[in-house]
């Protein structure tokens, strides 16, 4: 698995690089992604070529996926307790996997669903050599040190793309920063 970069600034508006951060190629399509930690919802616009930004923007949401997917079940379980039920023998009725079968249905159902989605948008957009991840590769994650201190919080899948990143921004990144990443200060 690939290791995400983070980038601290110390003020909030920053300039994102005109760079794809999956594969580096020269990007002009723009893609919001969403960042949720806790009960902040983090959104920023970056750049991706067209392949990789297509691909992005496809990728499902798995929460909402598992979200209807849990709904999907607990409706089938219960039409099924309510239509079904009452027809079982009572040697069916006390087999333990009839019992729970309302239950399996719902944990299928918000398992199988986000699957199902994640592999058929896999079909459709296959990860191509030399891209970093499939779905977003660059994203914003709010305020370093829960909010109380200031500036943003950046990562990214691509040193090279946080390189470029420090090299636009090198004014609001500190010293330390920019020698880690080999920029000079700005």
């Amino acid at each position: 698995m690939a290791e995400w970069h983070s980038i601290d600034f110390s003020r909030n508006a920053q300039v994102i690089p005109p760079l794809c951060p999956s594969c580096l190629a020269s990007a002009a399509m723009p893609v919001r992604t969403t960042h949720l930690f806790l009960n902040q919802r983090y959104t920023q616009t970056f750049y991706y070529c067209e392949p990789c930004g297509k691909q992005t923007e496809s990728a499902p949401s798995l929460f909402f996926s598992a979200l209807i997917g849990l709904l999907l079940g607990a409706f089938a379980g219960n039409a099924f307790a309510l239509g079904m039920y009452s027809k079982l023998s009572e040697a069916m009725k006390s087999n333990s996997v009839v019992n729970a079968l309302p239950l399996i249905m719902m944990v299928s159902g918000a398992v199988g669903l986000p699957w199902w989605r994640r592999r058929s948008a896999l079909r459709r957009f296959p990860l191509r050599e030399g891209q970093a991840a499939w779905g977003p590769a660059a994203y914003y994650v709010g305020t370093p040190g829960f909010g109380f201190g200031g500036g943003a919080r950046y990562k990214a899948l691509r040193p090279e793309w946080i390189r470029e990143f420090v090299r636009l921004n090198a004014d609001q990144a500190d010293a330390a920063t920019c020698g880690r990443w080999g920029v000079s200060p700005g």
